[in-house]
């Protein structure tokens, strides 16, 4: 199944006079001695030496990279930080370099940026572990986004939750100096380990947003009690089925899944 990654360029990019897309893409792929062809459909071919190949696509504001093999969006990472490297830093970086606060030395900034939105910002990012593996954790206005790479092969695991879906955030003491974060919701959970100090800045930084979302996924789907209407117009059968999500991630009280429910069938 491909692997699709998109950068959003940056509006002083988008507005310069002195290059385009194109030709920053041909300059980084001739100092990264990345053979690149265009295809039939208009999109950009790219070909390491290792013969790893990987596709680029260019959209309004943006660039999307694709490849079948996560090895393969190595070849990808390495033209990215190229044309980032570059006078004009085309890519926004969401807020990652202030929340991280120091140069990133691999290719999981990459990796992060790219499954980004492009109103996305980062509130938070910092070191991480999971089992053997080093990476990053990372906040944003709509997520939490745990990104670690392996250290024999380099392949990288991403795993996120939206915000509105954490039902708990549980901290506990893993060894001198490190606490063990694990996020909950109704059916999965991340962990990660870090330090003691970045985990409370973390807890301290991603509570509002969180509580935000799931104010807002509960007014989404539910009416405040005596406020009017209760639930949009969606079949019965999806309604309740979001009531019990709800309810089960923490969302809503024992009393106000039972009143909504009540009033879903009621409307029935």
């Amino acid at each position: 199944m491909p692997i699709h990654r998109t950068y959003h360029l940056t509006d002083s990019f988008l507005n310069n006079d002195a290059v385009t897309t194109t030709q920053l893409i041909e300059q980084a792929c001739q100092k990264t001695k990345v053979t690149l062809t265009r295809t039939s459909d208009g999109a950009y071919c790219i070909k390491g030496r290792d013969k790893r190949t990987a596709f680029i696509i260019e959209s309004p504001g943006s660039l999307t990279f694709t490849a079948d093999d996560p090895r393969n969006l190595a070849l990808a990472t390495t033209v990215v930080d190229m044309m980032d490297k570059s006078h004009y830093h085309p890519f926004d970086d969401h807020g990652y370099a202030r929340a991280y606060d120091k140069r990133d030395p691999n290719h999981l900034r990459y990796e992060i940026l790219g499954i980004l939105d492009s109103s996305e910002r980062i509130l938070y990012a910092s070191d991480a572990i999971k089992g053997r593996s080093h990476g990053r954790l990372v906040g944003t206005n709509k997520r939490v986004i745990l990104s670690t790479v392996a250290g024999f092969t380099q392949i990288i695991e991403t795993q996120y939750i939206p915000l509105e879906k954490i039902s708990s955030i549980e901290t506990n003491r893993a060894t001198i100096g490190m606490m063990l974060i694990t996020m909950h919701t109704s059916n999965t959970e991340i962990k990660a380990v870090t330090k003691v100090k970045n985990a409370m800045i973390f807890q301290e930084t991603m509570r509002e947003p969180i509580d935000n979302s799931r104010l807002r996924m509960q007014q989404q789907f539910v009416a405040i009690p005596g406020n009017g209407p209760t639930v949009r117009s969606l079949d019965v059968a999806g309604q309740l089925v979001k009531l019990a999500e709800l309810h089960a991630g923490g969302a809503l009280s024992d009393e106000e899944f039972a009143a909504a429910k009540a009033r879903v069938l009621a409307g029935a």
